[in-house]
């Protein structure tokens, strides 16, 4: 007979048990690991504006100025400065100051950038609500950038990002550092006029006396209006994804770990849609963060290039091949990884600068802005919930929804309401939906778009002196014209 164990599960049995739930013990720890998303970078409060002062030097001299002035006179800290925040919802409509929110500081233009313009149905939702349109393709969008940043550290950052969803990306944070606006995908529609993005909006933080007093019982504190400074608004972004609020059963999935998502962040900032007064600090820090991975990537290419090259010297063919065809970083979408798309120039980096802005002189942390339901100014900033520029695709548009991403064709029939009936929900009239589309103020060139470093060969060791110096070789005058 076979050796017997506890409760009479013979040795075979256990053999066989002991090594399947280890194996499942593993498969959970890397499912987990597959689908987990990582803190914000953030940086500490104390060091907010010197770190970004230090890095104005990347900036050409022409907007250096602007930048220096915007950094010398920050927002004064608001008076929160503990973890309390008034939840959402959590006080009366009447605790509340009437005063509406300006939001007059951010121009009324739209930026949109692709190989093509935004379809006509798109683009009149932007002109319907009062926008002017101005359009860049890939060659514009170069052309810009050279006018507007000469030949500085951003430039040569923004030409050799190897990827061109990469470029889009920087492009929107430079388009509003310089411009401001708003900058919008063009595969979205636009609900309302910009003056009314603010509709309904709370303002934080939580009055002084119950900041002072750390009342748990917040129900019979008077509030004035004097409590609740109200700065004008100067940058309007949204939440893109809450593990925290599951809406359906993707939602659910998601929220408790058992499913995969793309989203790098627990609470990740909209990237497609932003609103901003030119020389925001967000978007210093976002362009800031950016130039500084590029250095990390150049390095990282002139690494594995000398590696490669050593191989090559001692014979060693295989290996060096294998250096040589290494998969780079900004191939993949790997989570925590800061050459990843996402990390690099995508919605984790721009997260990390929004997160870092608000907890400079609010003490907001990620935390506080877990749930939201209404549009949320803290100080110069509002942050809109994630039906603000991510409605719901399973339903027509709430009363926060300003805009709509329609993810190029991914929804087939988003809206089956039809447009007319998306702008009466906002409260807008669509009796002019089959008006023809208005011209645009718009530029288009051919799409030619520059080569940037792919291969190992297109790297040289002049390089590695300019990576000490977070600087790049500049571009020839060929290059540029």
């Amino acid at each position: 007979m076979s050796p017997r164990w506890r409760g009479g599960i013979t040795l075979t049995k256990r053999m066989i048990i002991i090594p399947c739930v280890c194996i499942g013990l593993i498969l959970i720890l890397l499912h987990q690991w597959y689908i987990i998303t990582y803190p914000a970078e953030l940086i500490p409060r104390a060091e907010y504006y010197p770190t970004l002062r230090a890095s104005l030097s990347m900036f050409p001299k022409s907007l250096r100025s602007a930048l220096e002035k915007e950094l010398a006179n920050p927002i004064s800290p608001l008076e929160n400065q503990g973890a309390l925040l008034l939840p959402p919802g959590a006080a009366s409509s009447a605790a509340r100051p009437p005063a509406a929110a300006d939001t007059s500081r951010i121009p009324n233009r739209v930026f949109q950038t692709d190989k093509a313009p935004p379809s006509a149905e798109d683009a009149r939702t932007w002109e319907h609500h009062g926008f002017e349109s101005l359009f860049l393709n890939d060659d514009d969008s170069l052309a810009w950038v050279i006018e507007h940043f000469g030949d500085s550290e951003i430039t040569r950052a923004y030409r050799t990002l190897p990827r061109p969803v990469m470029k889009a990306d920087m492009l929107r944070y430079l388009i509003m550092l310089a411009a401001g606006g708003v900058y919008s995908d063009a595969d979205t529609q636009v609900l309302m006029p910009l003056s009314r993005w603010a509709d309904n909006a709370e303002v934080y933080p939580v009055p002084r006396k119950i900041t002072e007093n750390h009342q748990n019982d917040i129900s019979n504190v008077t509030r004035n209006a004097s409590d609740f400074p109200r700065y004008p608004i100067r940058i309007i972004v949204g939440v893109e994804g809450d593990f925290h609020i599951w809406r359906d059963v993707a939602g659910v999935s998601e929220g408790m770990g058992v499913t995969k998502t793309g989203r790098h962040r627990g609470l990740q900032i909209v990237q497609w849609t932003i609103a901003a007064q030119q020389h925001h600090p967000i978007l210093i820090d976002a362009v800031r963060r950016i130039v500084e991975t590029s250095a990390i990537a150049r390095a990282w290419e002139i690494g594995h290039l000398r590696t490669a090259q050593g191989y090559e010297a001692a014979g060693k063919l295989d290996k060096a091949k294998k250096e040589r065809t290494l998969k780079r970083p900004w191939e993949t979408d790997t989570k925590g990884k800061v050459m990843s798309v996402q990390e690099w120039t995508g919605p984790a980096v721009f997260t990390d600068a929004v997160l870092s802005y608000l907890l400079s002189f609010a003490n907001v942390r990620e935390q506080d802005l877990y749930r939201l339901e209404k549009p949320l100014q803290i100080g110069d900033v509002l942050v809109l919930p994630m039906d603000g520029f991510y409605p719901m695709r399973s339903k027509a548009p709430n009363a926060m929804a300003r805009v709509i991403h329609l993810f190029r064709g991914s929804w087939k029939n988003p809206w089956p309401m039809g447009l007319d009936k998306v702008l009466d929900v906002a409260g807008a009239s669509g009796s002019d939906k089959d008006a023809p589309v208005p011209g645009h103020n718009r530029r288009s060139l051919d799409d030619d778009e520059p080569l940037p470093i792919r291969s190992w060969d297109d790297v040289d060791d002049s390089a590695s002196e300019a990576v000490q110096r977070r600087s790049y070789p500049p571009p020839s005058r060929e290059e540029i014209l």
